[in-house]
């Protein structure tokens, strides 16, 4: 048996790389694409939609020998649709293509060599749907840290926190079908609460439906930090003031509650639902006390139970 739904051997092996992109820095672009021609997996194609003319980086000198590489497809979107509808444009496309994997990837990172061939044994080992991983962010001065995302998964996590930076997921396509399907026939991404996270989501609805997940402990990826990219690393005791920023202006809770329009009404999900909508004294505390199966850590647990009672 394989991931979910399969009842036979499992034995995914041409990987879809979904790459959105929107006037891309061409270095950072071609370096990208290198690190993806550079993979120790080799059954790959790599379809490029882009939400910017195509006419603006042809000519890049490092983008020239992809430009005519049959392994990378460019399509230029005829109107921009935002980089979440434009991941989901990728993903269809690849589909059509007949392959076994969708492959995220983001227009300026660098892909350590084993990313895929780690993503794939990790998918066949545990049976899963899903694949994300730990990072390791670069900025420009030079200087790295360490991003660690995974931890062990508990009952409910998928409902409070995603599982990792988009660009780390790996997923069946009987997932990335189900997503695209929920997110594009039911038209949810016209729905999200502002500055929601499509990668959150991705990870609730595979858990939420019994899907299961997988992390990598190891980072397999160099996540570029710079001031324009569309979210960035958030770690530390900055990302932790600005995740309680977040928290606090009413984002976050109404992110959790807006998971009820992709998951299934279960009793558990209604009562979770149902406490977070009334927030009453009696609520709070009942949620306070489960904190620990709603995030990973138990530093998350516990600032997660702070926010519920203050």
């Amino acid at each position: 048996m394989g991931a979910a739904g399969h009842h036979e051997p499992w034995d995914p092996r041409r990987v879809g790389i979904a790459l959105a992109a929107y006037q891309p820095n061409p270095v950072w672009l071609a370096e990208q694409l290198a690190s993806i021609a550079a993979q120790t997996h080799t059954e790959w194609i790599c379809m490029i939609t882009l939400d910017s003319p195509l006419q603006e980086i042809r000519s890049a000198p490092g983008l020239v020998p992809f430009m005519h590489d049959e392994r990378f497809t460019w399509v230029e979107n005829p109107e921009r649709l935002g980089l979440r509808s434009n991941f989901q444009k990728a993903t269809q496309l690849l589909i059509a293509r007949g392959v076994d994997l969708i492959a995220f990837c983001d227009q300026d990172d660098v892909w350590l060599p084993d990313k895929l061939t780690r993503a794939i044994s990790a998918l066949v080992d545990s049976e899963a749907d899903g694949y994300s991983s730990d990072l390791l962010s670069f900025y420009e001065t030079g200087r790295f840290r360490s991003i660690k995302k995974g931890g062990k998964q508990k009952r409910f996590d998928y409902l409070f926190q995603g599982a990792s930076a988009g660009c780390t997921y790996v997923l069946s396509v009987p997932l990335a079908d189900e997503v695209r399907s929920k997110f594009g026939e039911e038209r949810v991404l016209e729905r999200l609460p502002s500055r929601a996270s499509h990668d959150w989501l991705i990870y609730a609805l595979c858990r939420g439906v019994g899907r299961r997940w997988t992390m990598g402990r190891t980072a397999n990826i160099l996540y570029r930090q710079h001031a324009s990219n569309a979210y960035g690393a958030r770690s530390g005791l900055a990302g932790l003031f600005s995740r309680w920023q977040l928290a606090l202006s009413g984002w976050y809770l109404e992110h959790v509650l807006f998971l009820r329009e992709i998951l299934p009404g279960t009793r558990d999900h209604q009562r979770i639902f149902s406490a977070i909508q009334r927030f009453s004294l009696a609520d709070r505390i009942w949620l306070a006390l489960n904190s620990g199966y709603f995030r990973r850590t138990h530093r998350d647990a516990i600032f997660l139970a702070i926010f519920f009672l203050i």
